[in-house]
């Protein structure tokens, strides 16, 4: 169990790897072109171009790096306040893809972006809510515990 909290550590250290083929300065543009969003978007797979076969990861983890945005669309229907049916690809992932892109998320909409302010926490927690509490019920609140004592003074 030790080697697996690692190697899901090591994992979402490296997830993002594939932004370095992004300048510092498209990432503090307020506004991107299409094709800087595009290469936004495709950073994960960057990252596998990067990565494979160049360090000993195991295929799931390069498969939790690719798919550790897989709840964007999700979150933006959220915030668009758009009802649909769960996709499919929802309950594709296991939890460890949950738990990467879930802190992913948490540390992406609490960070001051260029277009926007940061969130506060208890925001992002509400929208982490409403995107894992029905398949990950537990896994929420222990995120939220986690949370709590990480951040007690």
């Amino acid at each position: 169990a030790e080697k697996e909290i690692e190697n899901l550590f090591v994992t979402s250290y490296l997830k993002d790897f594939g932004m370095c083929y992004l300048s510092a300065e498209t990432l503090d543009k307020p506004v991107l072109s299409n094709e800087e969003q595009k290469a936004l978007k495709i950073h994960p797979y960057n990252t596998l171009l990067l990565l494979e076969n160049r360090l000993p990861l195991h295929r799931s983890a390069l498969e939790i790096i690719s798919n550790h945005h897989f709840l964007n669309e999700k979150v933006l229907d959220i915030q668009s306040g758009v009802k649909k049916s769960p996709t499919q690809n929802l309950y594709e992932h296991g939890i460890e893809t949950y738990l990467v892109s879930i802190f992913d998320m948490i540390a992406a909409m609490t960070t001051d972006r260029p277009y926007r302010d940061p969130h506060t926490l208890f925001e992002t927690l509400e929208l982490v809510k409403d995107t894992m509490v029905e398949r990950y019920p537990h896994e929420f609140k222990a995120i939220v515990h986690f949370l709590k004592n990480f951040f007690k003074k």
